[in-house]
């Protein structure tokens, strides 16, 4: 009696013992799918979480900063999409806001404040949006894959310079306007610190309208796999099932599960973006 093993395209072979070494049984590789986002009511609910004490996003002196998100909205408000932060309110921060019916995206760094808007958010429909910042060259905004603004100058400074480190993260949530929480339902939430995204990868990520994958490579022009942190599906994982908040999907160690405040497993809904 024995193991016997045949391996065949990606996928994983179970082995099978047997008197005769049968060939294992083959495992097809799992299927990726989006089943589920967060719904918020604009008034209690959001997420939040406590950055684990060796998250990449914690780099010290880091000099370029990605994230992004999927959202649904039909309200023409002022509330918090993404919001990573230091523990003092205007700090330190990146953040993907709603800004009443327009895209914004905020950062302070350790020298400078830049924010800009574009117009068009509350539709009612999915879009995909996304920032990335770096200290040598302007700061940028894309919406559902195309690029919609380049800031005018280059926006100086660091984030995570000394006794001003990112300690926290929110989800429809930012303690710089603690009342102003999102409207709608958000997806696929992600943040790549040190990382300037390039418009051929935030395209990619689009994905003509279609989230993919962001642990695997080619859901991306250059690869940035490696990259991401702070990587939540909202639903996708266990959580939906087990009745509790959003983990942490990077897969690159050092993860930040979420907590939710007046949410439970009601708050995953299978409207998402396709």
């Amino acid at each position: 009696m024995g193991l016997s093993f045949h391996r065949t395209g990606s996928g994983v072979l179970a082995p099978v013992r047997s008197e005769a070494h049968e060939p294992a049984i083959y495992v097809p590789p799992p299927v990726w799918t989006n089943a589920y986002s967060l719904s918020f009511d604009g008034s209690s609910e959001y997420c939040y979480g406590t950055l684990a004490a060796s998250s990449p996003a914690k780099a010290a002196d880091m000099a370029a900063m990605s994230c992004a998100a999927w959202v649904k909205t039909s309200t023409s408000a002022s509330n918090a999409i993404l919001s990573l932060h230091t523990p003092t309110a205007g700090d330190r921060y990146m953040m993907l806001y709603h800004n009443i019916n327009k895209y914004h995206a905020r950062i302070q760094t350790s020298t400078a404040l830049w924010f800009h808007d574009i117009t068009g958010l509350a539709d009612g429909v999915w879009h995909h949006f996304a920032a990335g910042w770096s200290n040598s060259s302007p700061p940028k905004m894309w919406v559902d894959g195309v690029l919609v603004h380049t800031g005018a100058a280059t926006v100086g400074g660091v984030f995570n310079d000394a006794g001003k480190v990112f300690t926290d993260i929110g989800v429809a949530y930012s303690p710089n306007w603690p009342s102003n929480k999102f409207n709608g339902k958000i997806d696929e939430c992600a943040y790549f610190p040190g990382v300037f995204l390039s418009d051929d990868d935030v395209t990619a990520m689009y994905n003509a309208g279609a989230p993919n994958d962001l642990t695997d490579s080619g859901s991306y022009d250059t690869d940035r796999s490696g990259d991401l942190a702070l990587y939540y599906r909202n639903g996708d994982g266990t959580e939906a099932a087990g009745n509790v908040a959003p983990y942490d999907m990077a897969g690159t160690g050092n993860e930040t599960d979420l907590s939710w405040a007046s949410m439970d497993a009601t708050n995953y809904v299978t409207d998402v973006p396709t």
